[in-house]
């Protein structure tokens, strides 16, 4: 039963810790690969040149293929 109240409280931890992140948030906000993530959230992740973004992209840092409007 103990194990079950840890896991509870590790679910609940962390589930305050969870955020949204925006292309508005990353260098990708105005770059002409980005897909736009107003409507579908999942479309932050994505890119027209790569795919899908590198995660040191999505956790903020610089983007090799980033190319500005």
């Amino acid at each position: 039963m103990a194990a079950n109240k840890d896991l509870a409280k590790r679910v609940a931890d962390e589930s305050r810790n969870i955020s949204r992140i925006s292309n508005e948030s990353l260098v990708c906000k105005d770059c002409i690969s980005r897909v736009d993530d107003s409507v579908h959230f999942g479309n932050t992740s994505k890119c027209l040149k790569l795919g899908l973004k590198p995660n040191k992209v999505l956790l903020g840092g610089e983007c090799s293929e980033y190319e500005k409007e």
